[in-house]
């Protein structure tokens, strides 16, 4: 679980601060990855367990033609997505006490190192929604 934290005694950032950050955040994620514009992956917030996200399933996602399911690549994906998603959220909130502008600049270390994937269940449905 994560939980807000921020580093000495500072305060948090100002509502209109957190607004520029969540802002800069959505572009970042839904804009500028232009991978996640093709998975379709919406930012659809975060609460006190983290950010969340959600995909429709067009047919070009479908990797089962006969059974509709998910693509197993649209699922590595996405929860690698996510995993950069959540850091980014989980940042923001160790770094309360920084602006939008500084906490964005921290954010361009980040990549993946590894990933591993075990499919427990098709990916079958309508849309979908990704949580960390």
């Amino acid at each position: 679980m994560l939980r807000s934290m921020t580093h000495g005694h500072a305060s948090r950032r100002s509502a209109a601060e957190q607004h520029r950050l969540d802002t800069a955040l959505t572009a970042l994620f839904e804009q500028q990855i232009h991978f996640n514009q093709v998975l379709g992956l919406k930012f659809t917030g975060h609460g006190a367990q983290g950010p969340t996200l959600r995909f429709d399933m067009p047919p070009e996602l479908i990797g089962h033609h006969l059974y509709g399911r998910l693509h197993g690549g649209v699922i590595s994906a996405t929860l690698d997505a996510m995993g950069g998603l959540a850091l980014m959220w989980a940042i923001g909130e160790k770094h309360a006490d920084e602006p939008a502008t500084q906490v964005m600049q921290r954010f361009s270390r980040l990549g993946t190192i590894d990933l591993r994937v075990d499919y427990l269940r098709p990916g079958l449905g309508q849309h979908f929604i990704a949580s960390a």
